[in-house]
C-alpha cells in the first residue's frame, strides 16, 4: 500500500514540475505566495492556501476544476494545480 503511494506522490511531483515549466512565466508571484506548501497538499492544505471551506474545497475537486488523485480517503493535489487554479481565475 505504501509503495503504490510513494508512486502517486512521484507521479503528481512530476507533472507538477512539468506544468511549471509550461506556465514559468505566470506562475511566477504565485509560487512564492506559496513557497511554504509542500508541492502535494491535502484538503486542509488546500483550504488555508485558498482561504475557502472544506465543502467547497470538495466541490472545486467534484467539478475537476482542480486536477487531483485519491488514495482512499485521502486527496493527493498538487500544489502546481492550485496556482494554475488561482491563475484561471484572474483571467
Amino acid at each position: 500500500m505504501i509503495a503504490i503511494r510513494d508512486k502517486i506522490c512521484l507521479m503528481i511531483n512530476e507533472l507538477s514540475k512539468i506544468n511549471l515549466r509550461k506556465n514559468e512565466h505566470i506562475v511566477g508571484n504565485n509560487q512564492a505566495l506559496f513557497a511554504s506548501y509542500p508541492d502535494v497538499v491535502g484538503i486542509k492544505e488546500m483550504c488555508e492556501m485558498l482561504n475557502i471551506s472544506k465543502p467547497t474545497a470538495y466541490k472545486i475537486l467534484s467539478e475537476n476544476k482542480i486536477c487531483y488523485n485519491r488514495l482512499g480517503k485521502k486527496h493527493f493535489i498538487p500544489k502546481q494545480s492550485i496556482i494554475s487554479f488561482c491563475t484561471n481565475l484572474k483571467n
